[in-house]
């Protein structure tokens, strides 16, 4: 947590639940975590509208894993929630948001031969701009942690 204050976001995937994520610390801080065992694994806060974007995992009724993005505004109310799915299972990772407002995810994707990198740009009204994956090489896993 940034800072002495909490701040309580509405920031379920799939139900109503309430997560825990630390108050921007100042100016250029704009890159919290949030608590995992809801699927939740980062939070961005947008200093050019204060809506607090939260990226995670859930299932999906195909049984595989999807990227979920929610955007909440001030208010705490969900804006827009996007997921990012295919037949495989895809893992969020990281989230920023960019000068222009836009939000940037950053995770995998699971393949039969390994884990390629995952990077997807969100415009602030939620539509996809792009979506990039990156497999190197040499076979194995690639993940995305974090992105700034």
């Amino acid at each position: 947590m940034i800072g002495r204050s909490r701040v309580f976001v509405s920031a379920a995937v799939c139900a109503a639940a309430l997560v825990a994520v630390g108050q921007p610390g100042g100016a250029g801080s704009r890159s919290l975590s949030v608590d995992t065992d809801l699927g939740l694994h980062a939070a961005a806060w947008s200093a050019v509208d204060s809506s607090l974007y939260v990226a995670g995992n859930h299932p999906s009724a195909r049984g595989d894993v999807d990227i979920v993005l929610r955007r909440v505004g001030t208010d705490g109310r969900p804006v827009w929630q996007r997921t990012v799915s295919s037949r495989a299972d895809e893992f969020a990772r990281g989230v920023a948001v960019m000068a222009d407002g836009s939000v940037v995810v950053a995770g995998w994707r699971e393949t039969t031969d390994g884990d390629d990198v995952l990077l997807a740009r969100f415009d602030a009204r939620g539509n996809r701009i792009w979506l990039r994956l990156h497999d190197d090489s040499f076979g194995g896993d690639d993940r995305a942690l974090a992105v700034a």
